[in-house]
């Protein structure tokens, strides 16, 4: 079998045969083909200059990759690059996965491709489920409850609803990390975690991937 034949096809619109979609297309493969290997249709979305790169992860979320004002036509161009995550419609959390650019938190990476692959290999494939686990720990032991969801979208909504509930209850949030952070392995993307206090009552709520 020939290495194109694992690669996702390319995206079915007009563009595809627009000269400058070509050629951002191919000077962008180095990042394109590792999305592709995975499965996912890759696009380049041409934006009045401010370009980027918009992989479907069939998981109800799509990938963007660009900088902070567009991908310019040759990518030796790039001062710093910009990936996020979000719902399929914009409808829906945005995950920062990663950000090299001036105020990014991999701003010293700056153009660097490199870091920016090590991040694509490590997103998870679709299809992939999540859980929403609440567990209240009382001086009399605790409580797990949990609720399935199909994809991160649905995910981040069940955790937002549960942090609403907490917060109405009169809990008190006491540790909520910002992700991802600026130095060390990153988790994978959705994942969320908060600790909640109210008297001597602690609450764990977070999103697992399973």
């Amino acid at each position: 079998m020939s290495h194109n034949a694992k690669l996702a096809p390319l995206p079915d619109h007009y563009r595809v045969h627009d000269a400058l979609w070509q050629r951002l297309y191919a000077n962008y493969a180095p990042l394109i083909t590792p999305l592709r290997e995975k499965g996912w249709v890759t696009d380049v979305e041409l934006s009045e200059g401010a370009h980027f790169i918009r992989a479907t992860l069939g998981d109800g979320t799509e990938l963007h990759i660009g900088t902070a004002d567009g991908l310019p036509l040759d990518p030796r161009e790039v001062a710093g690059w910009l990936m996020i995550r979000q719902p399929e419609g914009a409808n829906g959390p945005i995950t920062v996965l990663y950000n090299s650019t001036r105020d990014g938190a991999h701003r010293s990476n700056g153009g660097a491709i490199d870091p920016v692959l090590a991040r694509i290999a490590r997103l998870r494939p679709a299809g992939r489920t999540y859980r929403v686990l609440s567990t209240i720990y009382t001086p009399f032991g605790s409580q797990t409850d949990t609720h399935p969801c199909a994809n991160p979208v649905e995910a981040n909504e069940v955790f937002d609803a549960h942090s609403e509930s907490f917060t109405a209850e009169l809990w008190t949030r006491i540790y909520a990390p910002t992700w991802p952070p600026a130095e060390g392995p990153e988790p994978q993307p959705a994942l969320r975690l908060s600790v909640w206090a109210l008297g001597p009552d602690i609450a764990v709520l977070r999103i697992a991937a399973v």
